[in-house]
């Protein structure tokens, strides 16, 4: 099933505003690269264990997708 994370990504930019670390985790996402792939992997298998499956996924699904990443860090950046 394929998870579009984009629904998500104002609630999210809120959440991580709200807690003080929309800052860090635009920077952990960019310094992350490659290893984003392997995060979207292991949110996928962890998913069922929670009860926000369908955000992990989304989530999962914004890592996978280089473009997606991209696009929420300058949202995160307020670009």
């Amino acid at each position: 099933m394929v998870y579009s994370s984009r629904p998500y990504w104002f609630a999210w930019t809120q959440a991580l505003q709200e807690k003080g670390f929309k800052q860090s985790v635009a920077w952990l996402l960019d310094v992350a690269g490659p290893l984003n792939l392997l995060g979207a992997q292991a949110l996928y298998i962890a998913s069922p264990l929670f009860d926000q499956r369908a955000s992990l996924c989304a989530l999962a699904s914004l890592l996978e997708n280089e473009q997606d990443t991209q696009a929420f860090l300058e949202l995160l950046r307020g670009n």
